[in-house]
């Protein structure tokens, strides 16, 4: 997308388009009606960017409140569009924010490599949990298998 970038003091980060740029993207040739060209805007904007689950929420309400205005507008300047454009250039002045998800930040450090690629000694490290789990989950199977065999007979031993 083409347009300005912003940071919040809070640490967030958000994108401002202007109304003009969005009702201008959804001036496409192909697109004849109305509730056609507002989808398209609607698809375009929650593609646009990596959203998690509350900022499309929020998104979606934004173009909702959007595309009802739009469309009250719209309606008052009878569809004519050089008189929606001289009645409403104040508003599509106005400003539509959208908030996007920063960028994960870079480990400091040095880049860990592949399992494949590391030396005896380091898997034996990594994999040491793990074994210790297998371990400890063996010696209980052992024991269940030692209790079984003090009460029950030879022939019920799993």
């Amino acid at each position: 997308m083409d347009y300005h970038k912003t940071g919040i003091p809070g640490g967030s980060n958000y994108k401002v388009v202007t109304r003009e740029y969005l009702f201008n993207k959804m001036q496409q040739p192909e697109l004849h009606t109305f509730d056609e060209k507002v989808d398209y805007l609607a698809n375009y904007l929650l593609t646009s960017d990596n959203f998690n689950e509350e900022q499309l929420k929020v998104l979606k309400h934004k173009i909702s409140h959007f595309k009802s205005d739009l469309k009250k507008r719209w309606l008052k300047a009878n569809r004519i569009l050089d008189k929606f454009i001289t009645a409403n250039a104040t508003w599509l002045q106005g400003t539509f924010e959208i908030t996007i998800v920063p960028l994960p930040q870079k480990r400091a450090g040095r880049p860990s490599k592949p399992f494949d690629e590391l030396s005896d000694r380091n898997k034996r490290k990594k994999t040491s949990d793990l074994r210790s789990t297998v371990s400890q989950f063996c010696e209980e199977v052992f024991e269940s298998r030692l209790q079984c065999r003090r009460y029950k007979s030879p022939s019920t031993i799993v």
